[in-house]
């Protein structure tokens, strides 16, 4: 078994004081189990915060939600 983890971080902001500002980062776990030689079974779990817009000039900031997420790939090398 061979595990991953990684993840990421963006923010934008604009050129000018009351352009739109937004985060968002994701994380994830990944374990690949080896079935056969070249034939691997890899589940994922990850979280991604959307973040929120923020607008300039004092504006109420905007929740984008959140995701949790599970899924599995099937891979066979040749």
């Amino acid at each position: 078994m061979q595990l991953e983890a990684g993840g990421g971080y963006l923010y934008n902001k604009g050129q000018k004081d009351n352009d739109l500002k937004n985060s968002f980062y994701q994380l994830y776990l990944q374990a690949a189990l080896a079935l056969a030689p070249k034939v691997h079974l890899i589940p994922e779990i990850g979280y991604i915060d959307y973040g929120k817009n923020e607008a300039g000039g004092g504006a109420p900031a905007s929740n984008l939600g959140d995701l949790w997420y599970l899924g599995a790939k099937w891979q066979i090398d040749f």
